[in-house]
């Protein structure tokens, strides 16, 4: 939804802390029916009614239970969202900063700071978890301030605010008398010692908390520009989120896919990169390209020009050594999944991993993206391009796709049948045929046997259109045909193994560099 269409509610109170207008239209979007704020704020609600439900109460204070719990929640999200000013001195204001006392709850805001999605996760945890505290605190509060009200002697009639024509909001413009006791400065609001014990007995599972948003916060960011997040809007990062929280498999594999790639990152990219240059500076002419910076910079004005000039014929400009070919742009990834019975559960949730995170990266370096499951015949296919994004597997049927259901689509692939790799190859060289420059990637644990003709396509693809092949091989499966063909062979086991890890790294590295 177009924030600048959306009509923002104005009409919340005002507790201790005010949002910006474009915090409270982030929390607006994340407190619908239904969702763990919502849920958060009835609960609160629900103990603030049963704490403060007597007459004496209710007639002091009124019956607003459920609006004062959603204002509270709301606060509670823009603290931890962006610092948001306290603009009113109340009983909430002291509820709010006997919380924020605790260190551990502050590390929490620190953790979850200008990330919408996380700060509400972190605003229902919070109510949920000190809703009893929050109710007590409350109580406490209005009894402090009762007494403090009850200390005041009462002004003379013409002293009260309002009465002196000058000044509609406050007293007299001279200022209040010094020996007023009336206008002396309140004692601040302390917290009871049992309240405190109370708070500071939960610091752990504020710690857990805060353990568990940083690890959800990684596990995102896994996705990449799979979920661009402008300003904290989009609304298919806060759909993954709610995917992550819910279901535990698919939050494992995205921390595998987050781990690939961050080791793919780790590795040394002169290991793969066919263009590199060597930490050797030689004197030669060579190309612009070639030269180090300090010579490239003697072109910024005319008479350094002179200079660059005179060295570059007379051959004697310090240069890089370079070694290689120039580096092209590099086509579509095709990926080759088998999904036969052999590969089995733990061997599927390595391929899923490993295909989201080809997507992703597929996705970031803006190349093409395509994925066939295979068995003895073709069990689904993937595309992220620019003409679109769609998926076909099972029941599902879309052309009109989001890259992030992609990537969970992939996670959430069985297995069964037998194994035939012509079909699985011929529609990769499909592509191939179209979009030069094609990676195809074939991960498998069987060595069933391509056809010669299948072979011989393989080899004329590869030097007329510069496909590159690449095979993983799962559970030590043996060295079979299209490895032998392939320009890099992985063996892996599952991902617990780190050398596996490591290997898949490896090739994506591969497939990256052209």
């Amino acid at each position: 939804m177009n924030l600048f269409n959306y009509n923002l509610d104005l009409s919340h109170r005002t507790l201790s802390h005010e949002l910006s207008e474009f915090g409270r239209y982030l929390f607006d979007k994340r407190s619908d029916k239904g969702t763990i704020i919502e849920d958060s704020i009835l609960k609160l609600s629900e103990v603030i009614d049963e704490s403060l439900e007597t007459e004496e109460e209710m007639s002091k204070y009124g019956i607003n239970t459920e609006i004062d719990a959603s204002d509270f929640c709301s606060e509670v999200f823009g603290r931890f969202y962006e610092e948001s000013p306290k603009v009113v001195e109340s009983e909430w204001t002291d509820v709010q900063n006997a919380i924020e006392e605790l260190p551990e709850y502050q590390a929490l805001k620190s953790s979850v700071a200008r990330d919408a999605d996380l700060s509400a996760m972190a605003a229902s945890h919070t109510l949920n978890l000190f809703k009893d505290e929050i109710a007590d605190l409350l109580k406490e509060s209005r009894s402090y301030r009762e007494k403090e009200e009850e200390k005041k002697p009462p002004r003379p009639p013409g002293d009260n605010p309002g009465d002196n024509p000058g000044s509609p909001d406050g007293p007299s413009p001279d200022g209040p008398s010094a020996e007023d006791p009336s206008d002396q400065e309140s004692v601040p609001f302390e917290v009871s010692k049992d309240m405190r014990d109370r708070l500071m007995a939960k610091a752990v599972d504020i710690e857990k908390i805060t353990e568990e948003m940083r690890d959800l916060k990684g596990t995102i960011a896994a996705a990449g520009n799979m979920t661009s997040n402008v300003n904290g809007t989009d609304e298919d990062r806060r759909e993954l989120t709610k995917q992550l929280v819910n279901n535990s498999g698919l939050r494992y594999l995205f921390k595998m896919m987050g781990r690939l790639k961050a080791l793919m990152n780790s590795l040394p990219a002169h290991e793969f990169n066919e263009e590199q240059r060597e930490q050797i500076v030689t004197v030669g002419r060579g190309q612009y390209t070639d030269l180090l910076q300090s010579e490239q910079l003697l072109l910024a004005d005319d008479f350094t020009t002179d200079i660059f000039l005179d060295r570059w014929i007379r051959r004697s400009q310090l240069k890089w050594r370079k070694r290689g070919k120039t580096k092209v742009g590099g086509g579509p990834i095709i990926l080759l999944l088998d999904e036969s019975s052999s590969m089995g559960t733990r061997r599927t949730q390595m391929a899923s991993a490993f295909a989201s995170a080809m997507a992703t990266l597929a996705t970031d370096d803006k190349r093409g993206f395509y994925s066939f499951g295979f068995n003895r015949r073709i069990t689904h296919k993937t595309s992220i391009t620019k003409k679109g994004v769609g998926y076909v597997g099972c029941a599902i049927r879309s052309n009109k796709s989001k890259p992030i259901e992609v990537v969970t689509f992939l996670m959430n692939r069985g297995c069964g049948g037998g194994t035939h790799f012509d079909l699985p190859l011929q529609r990769g060289m499909d592509v191939s045929r179209v979009e030069k420059k094609a990676d195809i990637i074939l991960l498998t644990d069987g060595a069933a046997s391509i056809s010669n003709s299948v072979v011989e396509d393989l080899k004329k693809q590869k030097k007329e259109n510069g496909l590159r092949v690449f095979t993983i091989l799962v559970g030590g499966a043996a060295t079979n045909a299209v490895s032998r063909i392939s320009d890099g062979v992985a063996h892996v086991s599952d991902l617990n193994d780190t050398s596996s890890l490591v290997e898949l790294a490896s090739l994506m590295k591969k497939t990256m560099m052209r």
